[in-house]
């Protein structure tokens, strides 16, 4: 996906308040040092450096999560997170989970994150706090929802593999629902169907392939919220 992204315009507002992106990702090609930000997935409101969420495998190997609603300078709704943890192994699948949900009361439980089924508690970088009742980029209306590149730019395109990526709107979900412990291997291992709900927006894809209909990946959430393929192209693969 090194020069390919998909994207969503969202038609309907929702609270923004409540959501959960999971994603299972391969990584390649080298980042340290490099200057890529590799980005995962970007939702802007208005297609610059103000108003977005986004996440990404940026030049340290680390994940690099952002929540900005305003101008630089706008400390109050401004956070990120980046992780002590590194990744760097090409030949392992990563599972992350972010998981919203401002309407609770503890600040530490508004925004979670978690890999492959364990919450991340050690940061690099840990700036901000999400408000009570914060509405996120989620929602607008209008807000350009992309999995593979970052807003604004021609150069942050995601550099790996992606499979089962699930954004669910509306509903705060743990990495349980999409992924469990293999019995026999001890491993973290993909759940092909899970029990859950998406909402105003969301969209469930790479579940089977790249479900790409000439150039739409269909959404097999059963909601119908396709993705167009906006440059590049999406191959399918194996592991």
């Amino acid at each position: 996906m090194a020069t390919t992204y998909l994207q969503r315009i969202v038609e309907s507002g929702s609270t923004g308040k409540k959501w959960t992106f999971s994603v299972w990702f391969k990584l390649s090609g080298v980042r340290s040092g490099s200057g890529a930000h590799n980005q995962i997935w970007n939702c802007s409101s208005d297609d610059d450096s103000t108003k977005y969420i986004e996440i990404a495998i940026k030049n340290t190997d680390k994940l690099d999560m952002q929540f900005r609603k305003g101008t630089s300078g706008d400390n109050g709704t401004f956070i990120r997170r980046i992780t002590n943890r590194v990744f760097r192994d090409q030949n392992a699948w990563y599972h992350v989970v972010m998981r919203m949900d401002t309407t609770q009361s503890s600040a530490g439980d508004r925004f979670r994150v978690y890999v492959n089924g364990v919450q991340e508690t050690s940061f690099d970088t840990s700036t901000g706090t999400i408000p009570l009742n914060y509405e996120t980029e989620i929602s607008t209306t209008g807000s350009e929802n992309r999995i593979g590149r970052g807003a604004g730019s021609s150069s942050s395109y995601w550099d790996g593999s992606m499979s089962h990526l699930h954004f669910c709107d509306d509903y705060s979900y743990a990495p349980t629902e999409f992924g469990e412990t293999d019995s026999t291997t001890g491993e973290w291992k993909i759940k092909t169907a899970p029990s859950v709900s998406y909402g105003t927006n969301g969209f469930f894809i790479f579940k089977d392939g790249t479900n790409l209909s000439g150039s739409t990946v269909q959404d097999q959430s059963g909601e119908g919220h396709n993705l167009s393929l906006e440059a590049g192209t999406l191959t399918p693969t194996k592991d």
